[in-house]
């Protein structure tokens, strides 16, 4: 993962130096005029484009109105996927000569966040921004484990006693063993630091820092299907999150 993240930062530190060399100089008086912005998280794209598979990556959709120096902003950002809470493990168990045991866990969760808030630019010579933003936000997230089991019937061995050695067999059962969901509902604040760079008259592109910090009720449901019981748990969970050097690229478009 930690990898991973380098290459994010990497690439977008790549695509802000670019732009600031290329397009820093321009002419900045259209945008001026112009007080509206939407801008879209970029960050899984240039991912793909990279050959990677941008499972931690979120997908956000921001709107600013802008005020001399100021900026109104609000975003909604979706996490589909979390590739630090995903897995799936499975283990087999021979019960007996004729019967196997495969045992899976499988685990995922996926996010929700909405944010209002308030930014501070800063405008230097060469036409582009430093960047400081106070957020409200509240996060939604659903955190799945699923155990299943499936019982095989041993028909043969094949390349029995070697390294090598597989079963030919039949399945007699496929069943849930526990399933387990839990929800978040947390409130709290978020703090950004960036750069905004004009690509062009109505185009611009941001990256910047976030740091998140929730606190927020958690609801766990666990259901056994082999004794039958369902218990639900309550507590209060805390958590303070920091992405890379440039954890979020934004492309943004004024009107």
């Amino acid at each position: 993962m930690t990898s991973f993240k380098n290459t994010v930062q990497t690439t977008c530190l790549f695509f802000v130096l670019l732009s600031i060399q290329t397009y820093g100089q321009k002419d900045s008086t259209v945008l001026r005029n112009r007080k509206n912005e939407i801008g879209l998280n970029v960050g899984p794209i240039v991912l793909v484009m990279l050959g990677a598979t941008p499972y931690s990556q979120p997908l956000g959709l921001t709107y600013k109105r802008l005020f001399n120096k100021w900026a109104f902003r609000t975003n909604f950002t979706f996490k589909p996927i979390d590739n630090t809470a995903f897995s799936s493990i499975t283990e087999n168990t021979k019960i007996n000569d004729t019967t196997l045991v495969w045992r899976t866990t499988n685990r995922n969760t996926k996010s929700f966040i909405g944010r209002i808030g308030i930014e501070y630019r800063h405008k230097f010579k060469r036409g582009w921004y430093f960047v400081a933003g106070l957020d409200i936000q509240g996060q939604h997230s659903v955190y799945n484990r699923a155990i299943t089991q499936a019982t095989f019937k041993i028909d043969s061995v094949g390349n029995s006693g070697t390294a090598e050695q597989f079963y030919h067999t039949t399945l007699q059962d496929h069943k849930n063993i526990l399933e387990e969901k839990t929800i978040v509902k947390q409130i709290g604040i978020g703090l950004t630091l960036g750069t905004i760079v004009p690509l062009s008259k109505r185009w611009l592109i941001l990256a910047q820092f976030r740091a998140d910090g929730f606190v927020g009720p958690s609801n766990t449901k666990t259901t056994d299907f082999l004794t039958g019981k369902s218990v639900n748990n309550t507590s209060t969970t805390f958590d303070f999150n920091t992405g890379a050097a440039v954890s979020e690229l934004s492309l943004f478009y004024r009107f």
